[in-house]
């Protein structure tokens, strides 16, 4: 008798159901930031683009279970488009991070301090008892524009002021009465953050106690001498072995 011919066994492909998804869904995300030129987009697609990995998994793992009689055949190209699209998605979302400590922003953040350092200069020279005075300007965020003076600063940008007094006061009230004046002639912004800080240094570099004051606010500036004397912090002197 002839041989009964075998049934012919299926082959099915696994992964094109992810490339495809693949595409549509980077598809529309594409068509969204060409017409809203939004930025957020592409880095909200390469947090998520891990799912790619799942949904390549889960097709493999269906196909494993609902096709067991059939022969799996696996498209490497899809699974290389795939793993393309993933590590394209990875490159996307380190922008930000060389966003926040590349080149062009630390020049920016260098330039507005300088602007902010010799604004002060000129509102406090003539302060005899002013030993060092320095500026440190923090960027906040991604955006696609970068502040390019100190007038461009936006909120959740900080400015950290450090004032270093040639002082030998012998209370914290005395301390505070000598920086109030200095805090009433910087002006603190409405735009972004704010904080200064004041040290004493001994005038005569004797081992004596040394105070710090530090600013954080609008409300705080508007204090008295007196009031803002509970914010000094005090250090002892190291006493001699």
């Amino acid at each position: 008798m002839p041989a009964r011919p075998q049934p012919t066994q299926r082959v099915r492909r696994v992964g094109s159901f992810s490339m495809g998804l693949a595409l549509i869904v980077f598809g529309i995300l594409l068509l969204l930031f060409l017409f809203t030129r939004n930025y957020n987009i592409p880095l909200t697609a390469a947090k998520w683009s891990p799912l790619l990995l799942v949904a390549l998994g889960a097709e493999i793992l269906l196909s494993n279970v609902l096709f067991r009689k059939d022969k799996l055949k696996y498209d490497f190209l899809s699974v290389l488009f795939t793993l393309f699209l993933l590590g394209s998605s990875m490159v996307i979302a380190s922008i930000p991070v060389f966003y926040e400590f590349g080149p062009q922003r630390r020049m920016a953040e260098e330039t507005i301090s300088q602007e902010i350092r010799s604004q002060y200069y000129d509102t406090l020279k003539g302060t005899p008892e002013i030993s060092a005075l320095n500026v440190r300007v923090n960027l906040y965020g991604v955006d696609k524009e970068i502040p390019k003076n100190a007038q461009e600063l936006r909120a959740g940008d900080s400015v950290y002021t450090s004032i270093e007094l040639l002082d030998n006061s012998e209370t914290p009230e005395a301390f505070a009465a000598r920086c109030k004046p200095l805090i009433d002639k910087l002006k603190f912004s409405q735009a972004y953050t704010e904080t200064i800080h004041f040290s004493s240094i001994p005038a005569d570099g004797q081992n004596v106690r040394t105070y710090d004051l530090t600013v954080n606010d609008r409300f705080q500036a508007d204090m008295t001498a007196e009031t803002l004397s509970s914010l000094v912090s005090t250090t002892e002197p190291e006493l001699d072995a």
